[in-house]
């Protein structure tokens, strides 16, 4: 049985995704994204979808990519950003508290990284 939690999860492998250091943000993206699969505790089955052999497949975007294999459901990412004490904890509380959404902190999980 694992004792990780999902922070001490998610901190391991921006560590492992330091140590790498892909190149563009796309890179970063799909590094990390295999990294948590493979990673995973729990191991999940996932059924890998059908790539589209439409052309303009590879011309969507990485929203559109997740909105036509999700069945067009509605994605919603929100990034936060600001300088230090401007007030983007107090504003992700208030949105995590009235709309539900899921607050990972960037800011919190690399310090933990180094204090580590």
């Amino acid at each position: 049985e694992n004792d990780e939690t999902l922070k001490e999860f998610l901190i391991r492998g921006l560590s492992e995704l330091a140590k790498v250091k892909p190149g563009n943000k796309l890179e970063v993206v799909e590094y990390f994204g295999k990294w948590l699969l493979e990673n995973n505790p729990n191991k999940p089955l996932i059924d890998e979808p059908e790539i589209e052999d439409d052309e303009n497949f590879e011309s969507m975007t990485f929203k559109q990519k997740l909105q036509h294999f999700l069945s067009n459901d509605e994605i919603k990412i929100v990034f936060i950003l600001g300088g230090p004490g401007s007030g983007k904890g107090t504003q992700c509380k208030q949105i995590v508290d009235k709309y539900g959404f899921v607050q990972i902190s960037t800011g919190d999980l690399f310090r933990e990284c180094v204090n580590d």
